[in-house]
C-alpha cells in the first residue's frame, strides 16, 4: 500500500483521489473520511473536513473487536511517504491508504494509527498494531501521559516533536479500550507488508 502511494506521487498524482480507501460502509467503520486532498508537511487535518469530523457515540452494549494493522513509510527523511491501515472487524476488512509529498517516517507511523481509530464510528475494543517502536513505546510506557501532565513538553524546555499528531492522537483513543502491539516490520506477518 505504502509502495504504491509514492509511485503515485512519483506520477505527479494526487493518492487522496487515487487510492482505493475502505469503501464499505457498515455499522462500524466510518467509510469516507480519508478521501481528501494530499497536504504538503506539517499537517494539521481532521478529515477532509474537521468541522464533520463524526464524535465517538457511547452506548451501555459490548464494545466490538476490531483490529488495526498500521505502518508509516517515508522515502528519505523527510521526504515523500505515507501509510497504510488494514481494519478487520469480524469478516469485513477495509484498507486506508495515503501519501504526502513531503513528510517523515514518524509523521506517517503516527498518522496510520490516528487513521485507524479515527475511522471507527463506535466506541471499540482495539487491538493495534504497529512496528513503530516510537509509536508503540509512548502509549505503553506511558510517555504520552506524561508529555500531556507537562504541557506537551518532553521535559522542561524540550519540544515534543509531531505534538500535532500526538494531541490527535490521544484524542483518537478516547472512547476506546486500545491494546498496542508492536510487530516486528517486515518480518512475514500478512497484514504488516
Amino acid at each position: 500500500m505504502i509502495e504504491a502511494a509514492l509511485r503515485i506521487l512519483d506520477q505527479g498524482g494526487n493518492p487522496g483521489r487515487e487510492f482505493g480507501f475502505l469503501e464499505y460502509q457498515d455499522d462500524l467503520f466510518q467509510g469516507h473520511h480519508l478521501q481528501c486532498a494530499c497536504l504538503p508537511f506539517p499537517c494539521r487535518c481532521g478529515g477532509p473536513n474537521s468541522s464533520t469530523r463524526h464524535l465517538i457515540r457511547r452506548t451501555s452494549v459490548p464494545l466490538k473487536e476490531v483490529e488495526i494493522f498500521s505502518d508509516g513509510a517515508c522515502r528519505g527523511n523527510p521526504g515523500p511517504g505515507g501509510y497504510g491501515v488494514v481494519l478487520k472487524f469480524g469478516a469485513h476488512r477495509g484498507e486506508l491508504s495515503r501519501g504526502f509529498a513531503r513528510t517523515t517516517n514518524n509523521r506517517m507511523e503516527l498518522l496510520g494509527a490516528i487513521a485507524g481509530l479515527e475511522e471507527l464510528k463506535h466506541s471499540c475494543r482495539v487491538t493495534l498494531c504497529s512496528d513503530s517502536s516510537y509509536l508503540v513505546n509512548a502509549m505503553t510506557r506511558g510517555w504520552l501521559k506524561k508529555w500531556k501532565a507537562l504541557g506537551w513538553r518532553r521535559g522542561p524546555g524540550q519540544r515534543l516533536r509531531n505534538e500535532d499528531l500526538w494531541k490527535r492522537l490521544d484524542a483518537a483513543c478516547e472512547g476506546h479500550e486500545v491494546n498496542w502491539q508492536w510487530v516486528k516490520g517486515h518480518a512475514g506477518h500478512a497484514e504488516n507488508e
